[in-house]
């Protein structure tokens, strides 16, 4: 009778948890029961992996170029005829300025110079022989006509001495003061002297040549050199 009460229970137990469609959940904490809902208050949720954390989105900053300098600009030296006439001599240079006959032409002393014609060649004497002398010959001369101004604040002098002829061949030629002859009584030779501002003169250039009848075929110059050596100053006419 025990053994049919025995073999009778574990039946009965075995058909309560056999039970046709009774699903299982595994609580967190190991519990099955038959819903989530089932499971003990405080239990622990499955770990989930945390999200990664976010920064906010902001746009690069426009990238600029920087800015190449310019490559330096490579300055010549100055030449003597880029500074003007200083330092042009007109006994070694060729392209020193130069200035036609009838133009006008200032120094570097403030003296406004006008070299004109027209040429003449002038042969001076004295003729003694009626008086039972010979005849006094003076020699012969190149003949220019000038006229200077003083357009400097300062007072200037200048003379016939101031001025040069130099033929095609380089030989050079002065120019007389006191020119002799009477034949040549009349000429009208340029003497200079102090000259303040704003005064004007004048007068002829008897550049004198000795026995030399002729000069050289070729083109003349006639220098004004205002200090009296050559030292780049000069002014430079040209005869053709």
């Amino acid at each position: 009778m025990l053994f049919v009460l025995l073999f009778g229970g574990l039946l009965l137990f075995a058909g309560c948890t056999s039970q046709p469609g009774a699903a299982q959940y595994v609580c967190p904490d190991g519990t099955l029961v038959s819903s989530p809902a089932g499971c003990p208050a405080g239990g622990t949720p499955p770990e989930t992996a945390p999200a990664a954390p976010t920064s906010p989105t902001t746009p690069p900053a426009e990238q600029t170029t920087p800015q190449q300098p310019a490559p330096p600009v490579e300055e010549l030296p100055a030449t003597p005829e880029d500074v003007g006439t200083a330092g042009c001599n007109y006994l070694t240079d060729n392209d020193c300025p130069t200035y036609s006959l009838g133009q006008k032409a200032i120094a570097n002393n403030g003296m406004e110079v006008t070299v004109s014609g027209p040429e003449q060649d002038e042969h001076c004497s004295t003729d003694l022989s009626a008086a039972g002398m010979d005849v006094w010959d003076f020699g012969y001369y190149y003949v220019l006509s000038v006229d200077v101004e003083n357009c400097d604040q300062e007072r200037q002098y200048v003379s016939y001495a101031n001025f040069i002829l130099v033929d095609s061949l380089g030989a050079r030629y002065i120019a007389d003061g006191a020119v002799n002859g009477e034949n040549c009584e009349n000429a009208r030779e340029f003497e200079g002297g102090d000259m303040y501002p704003g005064s004007v003169d004048g007068g002829e250039l008897w550049f004198e040549r000795g026995d030399q009848r002729t000069l050289p075929d070729g083109e003349k110059k006639v220098i004004f050199d205002p200090n009296g050596v050559i030292d780049g100053d000069e002014l430079i006419f040209l005869v053709p």
